[in-house]
């Protein structure tokens, strides 16, 4: 019943997770829209089997970075403090520093599209991959890899003790 429930869980997460540009309300001269080509996964067993981590985890600290990755103009990302409330699948982290394209720089505030705006204290549903190297996580995309439980909980009725972190 509980491998049942966690499906449950996952499924009604991966189905609502769903960003909006319109959640930036920071004011800048000029926004640029930033779109990456992420995987899409059709069903949950692919999902979790492409994930190095599926945890659920609350943000902690937020930073704005600008980060060079390769030629042409640096972008701007936010790194996300994630600490751990709920595991799935990981390898026993208990934070994780998971890094998002996104944020200002100098007066041009560049959004990551479909993905989510979150703030300090958001628990969220997260589907990470990690790289040997690097030192960030990275959601495996950012319509069901990052998604803010609250956004799940209004428009889904989900009972409480699916989100339970006994």
């Amino acid at each position: 019943m509980k491998k049942n429930g966690l499906i449950f869980v996952i499924a009604a997460l991966l189905l609502s997770g769903c960003g909006k540009t319109s959640e930036y309300k920071e004011e800048s001269s000029s926004v640029v829209l930033i779109h990456s080509d992420y995987p899409y996964y059709e069903d949950i067993e692919s999902f979790f089997n492409a994930s190095k981590a599926v945890v659920i985890g609350r943000v902690t600290e937020i930073e704005n970075k600008v980060v060079s990755e390769g030629p042409g103009t640096p972008i701007p990302h936010y790194i996300y403090t994630v600490d751990v409330e709920k595991s799935f699948k990981s390898n026993n982290k208990s934070v994780y520093h998971v890094m998002v394209a996104g944020g200002k720089s100098e007066d041009v505030l560049y959004v990551e599209e479909e993905a989510p705006l979150l703030q300090k204290g958001d628990l969220c549903f997260w589907g990470l991959d990690e790289f040997d190297g690097l030192e960030y996580a990275v959601p495996l995309n950012n319509i069901q890899g990052m998604v803010k439980i609250d956004d799940v909980a209004k428009g889904v009725n989900i009972g409480k003790e699916f989100f339970s972190f006994d």
